[in-house]
């Protein structure tokens, strides 16, 4: 048995050279960590292994005594000191590595930096063959250990990873890393071919959460408001343009227009239409404008025109792209000439019906947290580490003790290695009365639990209105001995964040306000326009 931390290349080298060379024993050598051969049930699983294996006649079984344990990356005296009592009959340590072979062996470790072009997730590259293995080893090697890092990129050391990615024969500790690497063995002493390629696949984030949730007992599925929110944020043009609804001014109005006409919940058949006028006293004429057109161009905003027919006299609103050389009347059904005057129509906008049911169902909050997010962590976090999903359903897998059978989660995000959940709430007004705060505390409370046994580091809470000042009503539900990190945020960091001073960079001074400065709102505002339209920032 070969064994050493799970991380280490060394090892994992020592293994397949030493199972190319004794590919037909039985039983041939295995890969073992040393987290797991410590553990109290090891050596009892070992010898279940060794009596699977069937002797030829005149053989014996074999036996404990059998067993040799090396290492490359650990020495001899301390195996033993930490294997010996779990493995007395074994022999443990080897402290001439090459006198487990039949033929000289001699190891050697380069690196080499290749471009990796990543398309869709994928990405193909030729094995490196640095100089140095050729010129002092070709013919005589036959296959070396490659473990294979691209910088920004970190893959859990996962089966439930692995399957997802297509390797069904996968064991996680042959061809992932601790570190996130992933491994591979490659034949060396001959021509390069196309199937010689290493094939390197990045996970989508659904892909990255699944895996973590499954090894903790869960299946996911999106929530209906998951999809709702996924084709807000494609009308917006992705995460980064989320800064745009970010502001509160726009947020403020495009919520107004996404109501009914004169009520507090949306209807479909009567959605309200605002002016130009509206837009220049709310935004600012320069702002206004700019803004306008680009919420047109992304098809969150229709511009039209309230049309009176002449025959059956039904006035109702028609977007632009219906008003041609002929009109038809949603009433009388008739078709006929445009009444309207092309110089002096006075036009009105009207709310995408996609953005305006997410506002009414509120998808629109967990993207205004993911957007907090990436401002605080920057750019490059959406294109690097952070994998997200908003609106995420989790069951229980048949047969696994887990806390809950089953949840919905308002947004899951990894950033890196650290898993992060949100609790969003659109609105957080009735939290004032102690009937919705206790009922609200009841949720918290088992989302933290979750949360402990997913392992998170993180858990949010987050509103784009503001949360009651004393918040000890809201947390009377939390186990006090949970491990996950809470923090709270609402519409001061979601709407208008600035980068400077908000939590989620400094995280010492979570729940701790900082002042924006004055006039900060139309400072955003302003820059919002000015990046949206190309504008010097």
């Amino acid at each position: 048995m070969v064994t050493g931390s799970e991380d280490s290349v060394e090892d994992f080298a020592l293994f397949w050279n030493l199972r190319a060379e004794h590919y037909f024993a039985e039983p041939f050598p295995v890969w073992i960590p040393i987290d797991l051969l410590e553990d109290a049930e090891a050596p009892a699983a070992i010898e279940r292994a060794l009596g699977r294996f069937r002797p030829a006649i005149g053989e014996v079984y074999p036996r404990m005594n059998d067993v040799l344990i090396a290492s490359a990356s650990m020495g001899a005296t301390e195996l033993r000191e930490r294997l010996g009592g779990h493995f007395p009959e074994a022999r443990i340590g080897a402290d001439d590595l090459i006198g487990l072979f039949t033929e000289t062996c001699e190891y050697r470790y380069a690196t080499e930096k290749v471009p990796a072009h990543f398309d869709r997730g994928r990405a193909s590259i030729q094995p490196p063959r640095p100089e140095e293995l050729k010129q002092n080893f070709i013919p005589r090697v036959d296959y070396v250990a490659y473990e294979v890092s691209v910088d920004g990129m970190w893959l859990p050391q996962s089966e439930a990873m692995a399957w997802h990615l297509g390797w069904p024969d996968f064991h996680s500790r042959d061809n992932a890393s601790k570190r996130g690497n992933l491994r591979f063995v490659r034949q060396f002493n001959k021509e390069f071919s196309e199937s010689d390629l290493l094939d390197l696949r990045t996970p989508d984030g659904w892909t990255l959460l699944r895996s973590v949730f499954e090894e903790r007992g869960y299946d996911i599925a999106p929530t209906p408001k998951s999809r709702i929110a996924l084709g807000q944020l494609a009308l917006l043009g992705g995460v980064e343009n989320l800064k745009v609804v970010a502001s509160s001014k726009v947020h403020a109005l495009l919520k107004e227009l996404s109501m009914g006409r004169g009520e507090d919940r949306a209807f479909v058949s009567d959605r309200r239409t605002e002016s130009l006028s509206r837009f220049d006293s709310e935004w600012g004429r320069d702002a206004g404008r700019d803004l306008l057109r680009w919420l047109i161009e992304r098809r969150l905003l229709f511009r039209g025109a309230v049309i009176k027919c002449p025959r059956c006299e039904l006035s109702r609103w028609y977007e632009v792209d219906r008003i041609g050389e002929t009109w038809r009347c949603d009433g009388c059904k008739e078709d006929m000439p445009i009444p309207l005057h092309p110089q002096s129509t006075p036009w009105r906008y009207k709310i995408n019906e996609l953005y305006a049911h997410g506002h009414d169902q509120g998808s629109l909050t967990p993207l205004l947290t993911l957007y907090a997010m990436h401002a605080a962590w920057g750019t490059s976090s959406i294109y690097g580490g952070l994998g997200f999903y908003p609106g995420v359903e989790v069951r229980a897998k048949e047969g696994v003790d887990v806390p809950f059978a089953h949840k919905e989660i308002d947004l899951v995000a990894m950033r890196g290695s650290n898993l992060i959940l949100a609790e969003c709430k659109e609105s957080t007004e009735h939290l004032s009365e102690p009937g919705e705060a206790s009922l609200f505390a009841g949720q918290l409370g088992d989302l933290v639990v979750l949360a402990d046994h997913l392992g998170a580091s993180q858990l949010l809470v987050a509103s784009s209105s503001m949360f009651p000042e004393h918040k000890d009503p809201l947390l009377a539900d939390v186990p006090a001995d949970h491990s996950v990190d809470i923090g709270w945020m609402d519409g001061h960091e979601l709407l208008d964040p600035n980068f400077f001073l908000h939590p989620l960079s400094h995280p010492t001074a979570m729940g701790q306000r900082a002042n924006k400065p004055e006039g900060w709102k139309n400072d955003y505002l302003d820059w919002v326009r000015r990046s949206v339209t190309g504008q010097t920032v």
